[in-house]
This record gives C-alpha cells, sequence and structure tokens, in this order.
C-alpha cells in the first residue's frame, strides 16, 4: 500500500513541477492543460492497476 501512496505523491510532484516549467519553457496553458491531464491519467492508472 505505501509504495501505491509513493507513486501518486511523485506522479503529484512531477505534476507540479510541470505545471511551474511547462510556462517557463514557451509553452501555452492549452499544452500546459493537456500534460496536467495526461499526468492525472497516468495516477488514475496506478490506482485502478493497484486496487484491481
Amino acid at each position: 500500500m505505501t509504495y501505491i501512496i509513493r507513486a501518486i505523491t511523485t506522479a503529484n510532484h512531477i505534476a507540479g513541477l510541470l505545471k511551474v516549467l511547462l510556462p517557463s519553457m514557451g509553452y501555452s496553458a492549452t499544452e500546459k492543460i493537456q500534460a496536467t491531464d495526461k499526468i492525472n491519467d497516468i495516477i488514475d492508472e496506478i490506482i485502478f492497476i493497484s486496487f484491481s
């Protein structure tokens, strides 16, 4: 169970970093939202796999 929480926390940290880094790298708001959605999908997959 702990490794699941650790994976989710890590994914959230990465998402937070990307939210900060992407605009400074010249990505538009739309691209930033798409990247965040993709990360959320990955988090959902991790949760789904770990509980199934």
